[in-house]
């Protein structure tokens, strides 16, 4: 078994192997940082919960992850993303 991420944005759809905690760790962590880069981000900083050195700094993948996953449940257009397992086809 395959454990992929899909991820449904406004200009399309992608899908990630997340096989490995390493590959789920890189690739959410990637996702985490360029939405940030985009500005996807920029009214976080308004929260006052919101630590913006941790932020700004993040390196770990499964906190990106969680981070990710509750925008994604608090219904932010366009964040939605799954993790889900798929079957391999042998040829």
């Amino acid at each position: 078994m395959k454990k992929i991420l899909i991820i449904k944005e406004k200009h399309g759809n992608y899908a990630y192997d997340i096989s490995t905690a390493e590959q789920s760790d890189k690739v959410y962590l990637s996702i985490f940082h360029e939405r940030k880069r985009d500005g996807w981000y920029d009214d976080i900083e308004n929260s006052v919960f919101f630590d913006k050195e941790k932020f700004n700094n993040l390196q770990n993948g499964k906190i990106a992850r969680g981070f990710l996953l509750e925008r994604c449940d608090d219904d932010y257009e366009y964040e939605e993303i799954e993790e889900m397992e798929i079957q391999e086809i042998k040829e």
